[in-house]
């Protein structure tokens, strides 16, 4: 694929079933999840939000130095120590994924094939869970420039998964297929589409920081 650096870009199987499935096995069987509520008492944002949550995440890594949110949380159990054997395989897999894509995120410039980015740094790994009932809220990952959203996806759920918005009001669809990912610019406004009836969806956002080595403009 050539890499746009004013569009979403997407990578079909990034990681093979078995390895993506067992990843899937391993989110959804942990105790380390967070109610989102956008940071309103739950009672509060089902009120005025007629749903019941925005889903649940878990932070398995956060750069403490990011302007990235923290997990949202009246109590914070983890408090950004991230030296739990759990953390660790999740965030195994989850830099895995990354350098996956970034690998996959080539420029063609006549005859030349180069990397998209360098001194790429994570800055954080959200694991997200939505359920049939949960709102996808429209949000922004970070506005400081040079910084780059992934979302993993880690389960099928037809006609869900992420909703992108670019600067000039196009919307791009990304389809939640198990092994797949997009990469945009975190400044984009996007959110998750809820799974319908009995079903659920689970994602990856990976959120980094890099150089993009080309002159064009974001």
């Amino acid at each position: 694929m050539n890499f746009d650096v004013n569009g979403a870009n997407f990578y079909p199987k990034v990681l093979q079933r078995d390895i993506n499935d067992y990843l899937h096995k391993l989110l959804v069987s942990t105790a380390r999840w967070n109610i989102v509520t956008d940071n309103l008492p739950i009672d509060v944002f089902q009120q005025s939000h007629g749903g019941t949550d925005a889903g649940s995440i878990i932070c398995s890594y956060r750069d403490v130095e990011s302007a990235s949110i923290r997990v949202e949380s009246e109590l914070i159990l983890n408090d950004d120590n991230y030296d739990d054997p759990l953390m660790k395989e999740l965030n195994f897999y989850a830099e895995m994924i990354c350098r996956l894509v970034l690998n996959r995120s080539i420029v063609k410039k006549e005859f030349l094939l180069s990397q998209a980015f360098s001194n790429a740094h994570v800055k954080r790994y959200f694991w997200n869970y939505y359920h049939s009932n949960s709102i996808g809220l429209e949000h922004t990952d970070i506005m400081e420039p040079n910084h780059w959203s992934i979302i993993y996806y880690l389960n099928d759920n037809p006609d869900t998964g992420t909703r992108i918005v670019k600067p000039d009001g196009t919307e791009i669809i990304a389809p939640n297929k198990a092994g797949d990912a997009v990469l945009f610019p975190s400044n984009w406004i996007h959110n998750g589409i809820p799974p319908k009836g009995n079903t659920h969806r689970c994602c990856l956002n990976i959120l980094f920081k890099a150089d993009y080595c080309f002159d064009e403009k974001i």
